[in-house]
């Protein structure tokens, strides 16, 4: 049974992330989703599985094709993903690649699928979406997860984000990454995430104040990250009831999970 959530539309950013340089790209609102289907074809997500290319192609575009009733079953199977992408065995990272080119090429192309994605969506799904855009090991896994994030985090699940970009051994890509899918909401954030959001950078600062590498993407994208966060029309309003768990609450002392 998937969780349904109702959000209010909210900007978005189709952002894009290759050999770990961020490009930021076009902002468009994202329609409001209320129902979370619950159908969608086990077939072809076995066969996302296989080792056969044109039935891996079949299956991806038999998904893509149907993604109102087939992506919520495709994010499920990201709850079965757990900790850092560089203890997952090879086969668990090829399947997740092949899942995230299917959402990366459905939240890429269709905006009502950002909605649906949010409506969907749920820690156990955002978490490894999380740990594979930090993750120094497989460029493919983090270019799509970072796509993926970039277009769906929102103010109910940039505090995932925030809390790994605290992390001082976070790569320099990775935090990269993270800090490109927090500058593509920082723009619509409540009080309670734009006061974390400028805690986190703040952090980050502090965290790279000895490294010795040019770090100029970097300090530009926590530029924009302020400069965006301050002209929030919300950050003097609270997150609404609808919006309040798990970011207004969430605790950033605690383990990554």
């Amino acid at each position: 049974m998937f969780s349904c959530k109702t959000r209010p539309p909210a900007l978005s950013s189709l952002v894009a992330a290759a050999c770990a340089i961020w490009i930021a790209g076009l902002v468009a609102p994202a329609a409001a989703q209320t129902e979370c289907p619950s159908t969608g074809s086990a077939v072809e997500l076995n066969m996302l599985r296989g080792s056969d290319d044109k039935s891996r192609i079949g299956a991806a575009g038999a998904l893509v094709g149907q993604w109102r009733t087939s992506m919520p079953r495709v994010m499920a199977e990201l709850k079965a993903f757990k900790g850092p992408t560089e203890n997952w065995s090879l086969d668990a990272q090829f399947y997740f690649v092949a899942l995230t080119d299917v959402l990366r090429t459905i939240v890429s192309n269709n905006v009502e699928a950002i909605g649906l994605f949010r409506a969907c969506d749920d820690p156990k799904i955002v978490r490894p979406l999380v740990w594979a855009a930090r993750n120094v090991s497989n460029s493919s896994a983090r270019i799509n997860a970072t796509l993926v994030l970039g277009n769906i985090v929102d103010n109910t699940t940039v505090c995932f984000v925030l809390h790994h970009l605290r992390d001082p051994k976070i790569s320099i890509n990775g935090r990269a990454n993270l800090l490109g899918v927090t500058l593509a909401m920082a723009g619509y954030a409540y009080e309670e995430n734009a006061k974390a959001i400028e805690d986190t950078i703040a952090i980050v600062q502090r965290n790279i104040s000895t490294v010795q590498m040019d770090l100029t993407q970097t300090q530009k994208l926590i530029a924009d990250i302020g400069a965006r966060v301050r002209s929030s029309a919300n950050r003097n309003t609270p997150l609404p009831p609808s919006l309040r768990e798990p970011c207004a609450s969430y605790g950033y002392s605690r383990d990554l999970e």
